[in-house]
């Protein structure tokens, strides 16, 4: 099977800048600032451990089984994480410094919790991936509940910009269309990653 990987390396180069970029401008630790480094961590450690699966999987024959489980859940674990930090970035570009209610944290951090189960217990569930008795990876139910959950939170990010902006106008206040510019930026690269993430089964 070919595999795409190009997506992988640009974004490697990109989220490489812009780490660098954050880390020499040295910019005040406001939710929004801390947020974002994340969501980039995150999108960093998702292409890297990518690329590397899928060496991994193209050699499943002369790799251990369980070294292969073992970077395909090292991927999974922050790229799963991308669009619910990314729900938290978009609120903390609305709220400025307000702090995001513990209701809101707490459900982000439930959903999370979830999905990181359906990982870490695939080796034994086959619930989130697997390999076949050919040695093929194969996604499990699971994964489509990743990909559910993914556009969940890209919904959740779309409403609360709608719901902002229809507050801001009410209120007569100006509104920075640059916020929702860079948040449709972000939802259009989260919708493209779950996009060629459908197409890695066989």
């Amino acid at each position: 099977m070919d595999w795409i990987i190009e997506l992988d390396i640009c974004a490697l180069l990109i989220t490489s800048l812009i780490l660098l970029v954050i880390l020499r401008r040295k910019e005040l630790p406001t939710m929004k600032n801390i947020t974002f480094f994340i969501l980039m961590v995150l999108t960093f450690l998702a292409s890297l451990f990518d690329l590397v699966s899928v060496y991994a999987i193209e050699h499943v024959h002369t790799l251990p089984l369980g070294l292969n489980y073992f970077l395909q859940m090292m991927y999974a674990i922050p790229f799963t994480a991308i669009p619910m930090v990314y729900y938290i970035y978009v609120m903390s570009m609305t709220i400025q410094n307000r702090i995001i209610s513990k209701g809101r944290i707490a459900f982000i951090a439930t959903i999370y919790g979830i999905e990181l189960f359906f990982i870490l217990t695939t080796p034994f569930t086959h619930w989130h991936f697997y390999f076949n008795e050919a040695m093929e990876y194969s996604h499990g139910w699971a994964v489509y509940v990743t990909y559910g959950l993914s556009f969940f939170f890209i919904f959740l990010c779309k409403f609360w910009n709608k719901f902002i902006k229809c507050g801001c106008d009410k209120n007569k206040h100006t509104h920075n269309n640059d916020n929702t510019n860079h948040t449709d930026n972000h939802i259009f690269n989260v919708v493209n990653k779950v996009h060629w993430l459908k197409h890695k089964s066989h």
